[in-house]
């Protein structure tokens, strides 16, 4: 067996050890610990599979959901406070928001100095741009105003970068675009306040994947039509909200329809708002998910 055997062995026992512990932090709900484990296998300059990748997003989507939540709960419990209590909070809040900000700059350095370089394939490539961008729009909320245009600028080239290699590269099926094309569709709406673009990025996205859907009754599949009813009720909402009329004929999404199970409809109930995706649905662990959008 020869040296460079060797050593790709050891490497690969390694990424696997890393891949459990990190799992087992997962069940125990150490969020933290799991990211600090992910972040480990990321730096090891590898290409991550499939299941690595995703628990790594799911690690610091975690991470993310749980800072936002407490910072959102502190902000709404010092609004009814006064004096050293609202103090005492604005102070928590204020170290809440400084590791939001710290946790997203985390994830920028290790999608932009190890996962995205370390990238073999036009899925993984279109998934870190996607991903970088949802955690600048993270950032973007809770960053001081000047610094609001320069991040603005560079979520929108990250998103038209993503989508143009997706339109290469993926299928109009792929989650990884179609997930895509959801966030940068209420991007174009709700921030840059685009709401005819995102009409037309979303109706695209539905005409494109309605062309070439198989019915296939796969994970996948079913995954894909959660996110395809999801911009086709974008698309109606901001038509609606517009007065213009939307064109998209509703037995276009009738066979993707039939193949989706029960549980996937369900997420599609009226009580999830249409500016974001359902609850449940974290199969790419989609940290924008968690904007007020």
């Amino acid at each position: 067996i020869s040296t460079v055997s060797v050593l790709y062995w050891v490497r690969m026992l390694a990424r696997a050890a890393v891949l459990n512990k990190a799992k087992l932090a997962e069940k125990g709900g150490r969020y933290r610990q799991m990211a600090s484990l992910m972040r480990e296998l990321v730096e090891m300059d590898v290409a991550l599979e499939e299941e690595e990748m995703e628990t790594l997003t799911i690690a610091y989507y975690k991470v993310v959901e749980e800072l936002l939540d407490g910072e959102a709960k502190m902000a709404e419990v010092a609004g009814e406070c006064q004096g050293v209590v609202k103090e005492s909070l604005e102070s928590i809040r204020k170290r809440l928001l400084a590791e939001i900000r710290n946790v997203c700059s985390e994830i920028t350095e290790l999608v932009t100095k190890h996962a995205l370089p370390s990238a073999t394939t036009p899925e993984s490539e279109v998934f870190y741009k996607k991903w970088h961008a949802d955690t600048l729009r993270i950032s973007l909320k809770h960053a001081h105003p000047s610094h609001h245009q320069e991040l603005i600028k560079a979520i929108h080239t990250l998103y038209t970068t993503a989508q143009h290699d997706a339109s290469l590269d993926l299928s109009p099926v792929n989650i990884v675009r179609l997930s895509l094309l959801q966030n940068f569709c209420t991007f174009k709406a709700e921030v840059l306040h685009d709401v005819e673009a995102a009409i037309e990025l979303a109706n695209t996205a539905i005409e494109d994947a309605a062309a070439e859907w198989t019915g296939k009754g796969t994970k996948k599949y079913a995954e894909a039509a959660t996110i395809l009813h999801l911009l086709y009720r974008n698309s109606l909402h901001w038509s609606q909200e517009l007065g213009l009329p939307n064109y998209l004929d509703p037995e276009r999404l009738s066979d993707t329809r039939s193949s989706s199970s029960s549980s996937d409809l369900d997420m599609m109930s009226p009580s999830v708002s249409p500016s974001k995706p359902p609850d449940g649905y974290v199969k790419q662990a989609d940290v924008a998910r968690r904007l007020p959008m």
